[in-house]
């Protein structure tokens, strides 16, 4: 026996971290072979995937124009109903108080009870009811 036990391991333990540097080193230039494979067949998807990201990007942005031309009408359309809601409102109140005067009026009338001559007495409730038109 030339060489002694501890030798014989030694040798062992240094062709073992031999052969596992080897297999390390071919794994990872195999791998980096397989990623730079694995980049030349992605990039046209990356490309294609990019270019759609831009193009919904361009979406986006004119869909984002889009609704704020909207919710400016949108805008613009309540404040004009608001506007138009408060003329209504207006006129309505306008027509009651027109409406308040014509009763009266007609409450006037129907308890005008004409004495003496019929005709005098309609002149003179016409001429009060005109005079009140003034």
């Amino acid at each position: 026996m030339m060489f002694g036990v501890q030798t014989r391991l030694l040798a062992f333990a240094l062709a073992a971290s031999a052969i596992v540097s080897v297999l390390l080193a071919v794994h990872l230039w195999g791998r980096s072979i397989g990623i730079k494979h694995d980049a030349k067949r992605s990039a046209p998807i990356i490309a294609g995937l990019q270019s759609d990201l831009k193009s919904c990007q361009v979406n986006v942005d004119t869909l984002t124009v889009s609704l704020e031309r909207q919710n400016a009408a949108v805008e613009a359309l309540a404040v004009e109903a608001d506007e138009r809601t408060r003329r209504a409102n207006e006129a309505v109140r306008e027509a009651q108080e027109q409406a308040k005067g014509l009763r009266g009026k007609i409450a006037r009338l129907e308890r005008a009870k004409p004495s003496g001559d019929v005709c005098e007495a309609s002149r003179t409730l016409i001429v009060e009811t005109l005079g009140e038109d003034r």
